[in-house]
């Protein structure tokens, strides 16, 4: 996916997709983010298990990056677009699943020389390099962030008022959008 300033290029890695967040600066790509992956004896991973991307387009021929994945008896999916309005890099995550999540959420590693700083807000991240701030990546309430020395994760708040899966029935949808 390419949509100046941004391109998401995908590599296999086991039997996913990792994804490489890349921002334009000085005339270069410059490595932000490269999801965590996990493995496939995970059942909860440390980001959406993507086995199956397309890219394809919305209106106005914009971009989009649709994945599709499993782990353990949940269902993942991505759907992954620039909003041309802000030019924000836009994730929607979601987990299908009939069990209750031990751990749900999305973890990067940061790329080369880049650091993450949590805004005072804790609603928002600042990546900087030697060069000064690059770009941030912001949430709405129903997300939690976590900044680590080499690496950020983003998680949905499950609350006791979060619908946990029933007996009998078909699961529970789980969502997280940043």
């Amino acid at each position: 996916l390419e949509y100046k300033p941004w391109r998401v290029r995908c590599c296999r890695h086991g039997d996913r997709h990792q994804q490489i967040v890349e921002r334009w600066q000085l005339g270069e790509w410059l490595p932000i983010l490269i999801s965590a992956e996990g493995d496939g004896d995970q059942d909860w991973p440390p980001s959406p298990p993507l086995q199956q991307l397309v890219l394809d387009e919305l209106h106005d021929s914009l971009p989009v990056l649709l994945g599709v994945g499993m782990a353990g008896s949940a269902h993942w999916s991505l759907s992954l677009h620039v909003d041309p309005a802000t030019q924000y890099l836009i994730f929607d995550n979601a987990c299908r699943s009939d069990n209750y999540p031990d751990a749900l959420g999305s973890s990067f590693q940061l790329g080369k020389g880049i650091s993450a700083i949590l805004a005072d807000d804790a609603k928002c991240i600042q990546f900087s390099n030697c060069d000064g701030t690059i770009c941030q990546l912001e949430t709405n309430e129903s997300c939690q962030l976590h900044v680590e020395t080499d690496s950020i994760r983003i998680e949905p708040i499950l609350s006791m008022n979060t619908p946990s899966p029933r007996a009998g029935a078909k699961g529970v949808t789980y969502r997280w959008k940043f």
